[in-house]
This record gives structure tokens, C-alpha cells and sequence, in this order.
């Protein structure tokens, strides 16, 4: 039987998010104006990385398990990250407090990588790239 090719595409992406591997590292597709990331309760950001244009908005769908996003401040593995609302100079939106169960969006007004993490559990992190 032959089968469309946008229903076995649709399949083959089904099947690859189903995997429970916890640790997808897809992008967004860029020059997007919006971008979907999901808090996983595998402890993952899926996609771990979304690329949006200036003025779009990431939002972040939490379900039954808490979860936060804490924006980065620098650009290295030694780079602290802000407890509550981000410095303005950084250029970050502000942080996601914990949300369990609601989707909550952030708009990017400038252009730049934003990297952020749970730090409920530190080892979801994710990146935001503003073209």
C-alpha cells in the first residue's frame, strides 16, 4: 500500500518524539516568529534549541511535573544564572518562576543566544537563538 509522503514523514517524527530518550537536541526551524518547547518529565527542554526572529516568542509548555526556566547571565559553563527577573542589560527575557500544568511564553526583543536551565533540575538546559 502507498502511503502519502507527509503521513510517513509525520510517522517517522511521531515515532522519533516517542522514543523516550529524554535528551532530543532538534532545532526549530529558523526565521520562525514563534517557537513550542516542552519541560519534559524525562528532565528535558524539547527541542533543547529554538531559533525565532527579534520580537518572536518561545512558549514553554509545562506539564504535571514543576519546572522552571532561569535565563543565563555570560556565555561559558561558568556563568551564573539569575534567581529571579533578568537584568534588562543582558537582554533576556524574564524568567519562568516553577510552573507545573500552563503554557507560559517569553518575547526576545533583541537579536543574540539566550541560554537557560531548570534549576529545579540543573540538567535541563536549553538555548534561544534571536536572528
Amino acid at each position: 500500500m502507498r502511503y502519502p509522503i507527509f503521513i510517513v514523514a509525520a510517522l517517522v517524527t511521531t515515532s522519533a518524539a516517542c522514543s523516550g530518550s529524554g535528551t532530543q537536541s532538534s532545532i526549530t526551524a529558523p526565521g520562525q516568529t514563534s517557537a513550542s518547547v516542552q519541560a519534559t518529565p524525562q528532565l528535558a527542554f524539547t527541542p533543547a534549541e529554538a531559533e525565532i526572529q527579534v520580537g518572536g516568542t518561545v512558549a514553554w509548555t509545562f506539564g504535571s511535573v514543576a519546572h522552571n526556566v532561569t535565563f543565563q547571565q555570560g556565555s561559558d559553563d561558568a556563568a551564573t544564572y539569575y534567581g529571579g527577573q533578568t537584568s534588562t542589560s543582558v537582554g533576556a527575557p524574564d524568567n519562568i518562576p516553577n510552573t507545573q500544568s500552563a503554557t507560559v511564553g517569553r518575547t526576545f526583543t533583541r537579536a543574540g543566544s539566550y541560554h537557560y536551565r531548570c534549576t529545579i533540575h540543573p540538567s535541563m538546559t536549553g538555548e534561544v537563538r534571536v536572528k
